[in-house]
Formats: structure tokens, sequence, C-alpha cells
């Protein structure tokens, strides 16, 4: 099956190789747990990609996220708010050719959002307005690398596929699998937007690539497969390779807050937060053949404030406030992904968290699921849901979301 053999990260590396992706997300979300039930309607848009360079790889990623939601609260009271989130990360490993690297890492958290409380037997109500924001910077060095291989991936699929279909009578050689996986990362990163000709032309292009080593296809079955694997499968987010780092760098935070009744009193707080962090982590993607995909990762760290702006909190506006506490954190979790099929996946993660303070400890598990089923390569059915325990309160949670996620380019 060619990749689906090949487990080295330095042999399925494909350099100059570049990936950028614009999704859009929109799903309903059904939350219930101990305390209230949570309905909401989320839109979510999100870009990232990556550039991976022989001996640079950059990794990037900005999402939106807006969000009206309704409470109904066991408690007799209604909430329902604007939220918006916008997220970024940024990571650069800079590389040796014994594989040791230099890590750089920057990632930030905006979140504004408007709240409303009612209480459903009168008029009374509060209004919250709230912007909170969390940022980490670090540096880190290692050894190891772990590479993208969608293009092998989808490489391999095209191979399993057209051998179903009857167009070939044997597997692809390797090399003629890396050079259909070169080819397909270097022409469709030329242009983000699709048209008639473009596409003609990379049909073009993988035909030659399958003519140089003897297959050439004239029937119905052999271009039917490739413009189904090129246009209607999915390009999959997959990764091999293993890495382990040692990283040190600083987390904040800071919030601003205020609360209006229905007697026109306006009331503020606000509050900030900066701790060290030193860290050791190590990440593990094994492709194990083309449907089965595993990650194992674990990390350890510890953290110590370095500064505190704590202000007045007696009104508890602020939802995410941090009060940084030296403390020992340790995560582990295990991924798995199968593709069963080019229009379907299916993906399970279970975590496990620890973390140890000077008077308390704190203990977090959580499992996900998620199953999704490709209409084209763009649009996609996405199912999710999600338990999660607490064990300070003895507090669990169930999460389910549906929706559709379309691809822009």
């Amino acid at each position: 099956m060619g990749y689906s053999q090949i487990q080295s990260f330095r042999t399925l590396q494909l350099p100059d190789v570049e990936r950028h992706v614009f999704t859009l997300d929109g799903h309903t979300n059904l939350t219930i747990d101990h305390y209230d039930t949570d309905f909401n309607l989320p839109l979510n848009a999100g870009f990232n990609g990556y550039k991976n360079y022989r001996f640079r790889q950059t990794f990037y990623s900005l999402n939106a996220r807006s969000n009206n939601q309704w409470i109904d609260n066991k408690s007799n009271r209604l909430r329902s708010y604007f939220d918006q989130n916008l997220t970024f990360s940024y990571n650069q490993y800079r590389y040796n050719k014994n594989y040791h690297f230099l890590h750089l890492y920057a990632y930030g958290n905006l979140s504004p959002k408007f709240e409303k409380h009612s209480v459903s037997q009168d008029s009374a109500y509060v209004k919250n307005r709230n912007v909170e924001g969390t940022y980490n910077v670090s540096l880190g060095i290692g050894k190891g690398r772990i590479d993208p291989i969608d293009w092998a991936i989808r490489a391999g699929f095209m191979n399993k596929a057209l051998l179903k279909s009857g167009a070939i009578k044997e597997s692809l050689p390797e090399d003629a699998l890396m050079e259909l996986a070169r080819t397909m990362a270097e022409v469709d990163r030329s242009r983000f937007f699709e048209g008639r000709f473009f596409n003609i032309r990379r049909i073009e292009a993988i035909d030659s690539v399958l003519s140089k080593y003897g297959e050439k296809g004239n029937d119905l079955a052999y271009y039917t497969t490739l413009s189904d694997q090129y246009f209607f499968a999915p390009n999959r987010s997959v990764f091999t390779g293993k890495r382990f780092e040692l990283q040190a760098g600083l987390v904040g935070y800071s919030g601003w807050a205020s609360r209006r009744n229905q007697d026109i009193t306006i009331l503020t707080e606000q509050a900030s937060a900066l701790s060290a962090r030193l860290a050791l982590n190590y990440s593990y993607h094994l492709p194990k053949n083309l449907e089965w995909h595993h990650l194992f990762s674990a990390t350890v760290h510890y953290e110590t404030p370095v500064a505190n702006g704590l202000g007045d909190q007696s009104l508890n506006l602020l939802e995410r406030y941090f009060i940084y506490r030296e403390s020992l954190n340790f995560r582990t979790e295990y991924t798995l992904q199968w593709f069963p099929s080019t229009r379907t996946s299916l993906f399970w993660s279970s975590y496990i968290r620890y973390v140890a303070h000077e008077n308390s400890n704190l203990l977090l598990a959580g499992s996900n699921f998620s199953f999704d089923y490709f209409v084209n390569r763009r649009l996609s059915y996405n199912l999710n849901s999600a338990v999660n325990f607490e064990n300070n309160n003895n507090n669990s949670s169930f999460n389910f979301t549906a929706g559709l996620r379309y691809q822009v380019w």
C-alpha cells in the first residue's frame, strides 16, 4: 500500500510544501449538567495552515467565534449573551541537519462579551460587559520532527481507489506515490480558488506522473477516479513523527468588566496576572496505515507567579480571571483517528490532567468523540460529543454538537 507501510517521518517528509485552509463552521450546541441547560447557535471561522521546509517549519492558526446563547438556570433565571472570541497561535521550528530544533511559540486569546440576566417572575435585570484576554510566549529547544503528510495520505488513497476501480492493475511503487504527493502539493498551492481551467491543469499534472510510471489511463474508470479523489475527497490533516522539547516562557492574563442593573447602578472591576512556566513536552504521531492513525502526547510543567494585580474581585464579574499560584501540572492524551473510507472519518481522544497546588490537588479527565461525513471535499456533516469530569466538586458534564462545516479554500 505504499505510504500505508511507511512509518519513518524522514522518509515521508515532503520539502517545500505549504497548505492554507479557510473554513466556516455552524452548528447547534446543547449542554446539560448539574446546574443548568445551555443552548446556543455559534458561528466559527478559521484560517490556519503551515509551511513545511527542510530546515524550517511554520504553523499558524487564527480562529474567530460569534455566539448567541440562552441558558435556563435551575434557580429559575434566564440568561442570554452575545459572546465573541478571537484566538491565534504561531509556531516556528528551526532545525539543523541532526533534527535538533529551536522553537518559538506565541498564543493569544481575546474574549469580549455582553450578557443580560433576567429573573423570570419580574422585570429585574442585570447587564454585564467584560473583555478578557490571555497570552503565552515561550522558547523551546529539543530533538525530533513532526511532519504533515496530508498529500502523502491523499496519494495513498488515490492509489487504493484506482486499484479498486480496476483503473490500474497493481499498486504504484513508493517513489511514484512520493512524486504524486509532491506534484499535488505544488500545483494546489499555486492559487487559492478553483476554476475550470485550473482543475484541468491539476488533472493533467497527476496524469503525467502516472504516465511516467507506465499507467496510461484512457478509460472512464481512470479519469472518474482521479476526479473523485482529487476534487471530492477531503484533504485530511495528518502528521507523523516524534518530538521531545524543553520549553520556558511567560503566561499572562488581563481582564476588565462592568455591571449595570435596572437602577442604573454601574460597577467595574479589573485584574491582571503573570506567571513563569517551565515545561517538558513529548509528542508521538504514528500513521499505522492509511486508515488508522495514533497520537500520544504528555507534558509536565512547573509554574510560579511573577505578578498578580487582582484589584477588587468581590463582585465576581470576571469569569476567567486567574490568580496564578505555584503549581505542578501533568497532562497526558491519546487520540485515535480512523478513516474507513475517503468520505468518512472518526476521531476519539481521551485525556487526564493533574494539578498540584500547595494546599489542594485537582484531577480532570475527559473523552471526546467526533464523526465527519464529507459530501464533497469542502462540505461535511459533523457530530461531536464530549464528557468531562472534575474531582473537586465531583462535577461532570456532557456536551453534544451537530452541524455543517464548509472549507472556503
